[in-house]
């Protein structure tokens, strides 16, 4: 299915001003999160959106998710913007291809390196998280990784819904409690899974822990990691 308009980059912007919880230059604004912002169709519409949000002198941080593959272009473009506090999500499983069949590892860990040589703030968004890339080498794996190129770590354990309980319980990857099958929402704990994470990040001894609201202003649920080479005062996630 391809990306649909549902609003102008200009009515965006006057919704998001006249919205009770939008506080300038203080609450986050993620974009895109029911599509991935940088598809290919996506990128011109970014690019629209974030200069109008420049325009209106909107200072708060800006959160782009995505898995999709980055260039120095589109980078380059949103640099040049002024006035904009970008913070790059970028989606990495660890699961490959029998998961994730139209994606691989060398282009994901290839959006970090672009990311990163373009100086802009790097969140590792770690999900979904399952039974194959929450082993204790899996782990260690990716934290090898990411530890030595994003500034953050984020996970969230699995968010479903219907669809996907339907599809996860058929592959037998997983077995969802009856009274959750029709339900959309959290299920894997947060605080199981950032028990078995920390056991793994102790072992290494690469990261320490914040609060994920510090950062971003997500909900407690979720839990971040910063690497040693950021600050939690960092700047550039205020």
């Amino acid at each position: 299915m391809l990306p649909r308009t549902i609003a102008s980059p200009k009515e965006c912007i006057e919704a998001l001003l006249e919205y009770r919880l939008f506080v300038r230059g203080h609450t986050p604004v993620a974009i895109g999160n029911e599509t991935d912002i940088f598809h290919p169709r996506n990128r011109g519409y970014l690019v629209e959106l974030l200069t109008e949000m420049s325009g209106a002198r909107i200072e708060n941080p800006i959160v782009l998710v995505t898995k999709a593959p980055l260039s120095d272009k589109i980078m380059a473009q949103i640099k040049a913007i002024p006035g904009i506090r970008v913070v790059l999500f970028l989606s990495y499983s660890g699961l490959g291809r029998d998961f994730e069949p139209n994606f691989t590892d060398e282009q994901l860990r290839l959006n970090f390196r672009i990311a990163k040589a373009n100086g802009l703030p790097v969140v590792h968004y770690w999900r979904p998280l399952l039974p194959p890339n929450t082993t204790s080498a899996a782990v260690r794996s990716m934290l090898s990784f990411v530890s030595s190129i994003a500034d953050a770590t984020v996970f969230i354990g699995l968010k479903l819904h219907p669809e996907l309980t339907e599809i996860i319980t058929q592959g037998d990857i997983l077995t969802v409690p009856g009274e959750l099958r029709d339900q959309t929402g959290e299920w894997l704990g947060a605080e199981a899974v950032t028990e078995f994470i920390m056991r793994q990040v102790k072992s290494v001894r690469i990261m320490v822990v914040v609060p994920f609201d510090f950062i971003c202003g997500a909900p407690e649920s979720h839990h971040a990691y910063v690497h040693p080479a950021v600050h939690p005062s960092d700047e550039r996630f205020q």
